[in-house]
């Protein structure tokens, strides 16, 4: 029996989302991860001490990846939202909604277009937020993630007419 791949979209977003840390952590290691002192990595001191033996670009590259890290976390809770708005939709329309989020059959192709539109769309932001170091260029992200709260929006809006109904 093949997975549902909306369910199985959603680690595949956690870990999309973690990617960006993790390099992160590869920059601020310089590479070496066991010399990374890991004791309090939010704290105040050790940004400051990051900043000071990074230097400016690497230092912002490290910000960037950090904070496209935490843009996708704050998205996440968008993005299940969405696939199981669109899961019940489905299974409404197939008339199996008590099953709607055990069954392992395939998923529509509505579904189907948004996992692909999201990922396309949250991989070009994440690549663009950490890439990005000129300020006339970042309304592409801006513009990216406008587009990835459309793809999730129009997800549960069309969801809601069927559910409505």
């Amino acid at each position: 029996m093949a997975p549902n791949l909306a369910l199985i979209s959603i680690p595949a977003y956690y870990i999309l989302s973690i990617a960006p840390h993790t390099y992160a952590l590869s920059i601020a290691s310089k590479g070496q991860p066991s010399t990374l002192d890991n004791r309090n990595p939010r704290s105040t001191t050790h940004i400051a001490k990051l900043r000071e033996s990074l230097g400016e670009k690497a230092f912002n590259r490290y910000e960037r990846a950090e904070s496209a890290h935490k843009n996708a976390m704050e998205n996440m809770p968008l993005f299940i939202a969405a696939v199981f708005a669109g899961l019940l939709a489905d299974q409404a329309t197939k008339g199996t909604v008590g099953r709607a989020l055990f069954t392992s059959g395939g998923v529509s192709e509505k579904m189907k277009r948004f996992l692909i539109s999201w990922f396309a769309v949250r991989g070009m932001y994440t690549a663009a937020y950490i890439t990005t170091t000129d300020n006339k260029l970042s309304f592409v992200r801006s513009l990216l993630w406008v587009a990835s709260l459309g793809v999730a929006f129009e997800q549960i809006y069309s969801a809601a007419k069927v559910l409505g109904a």
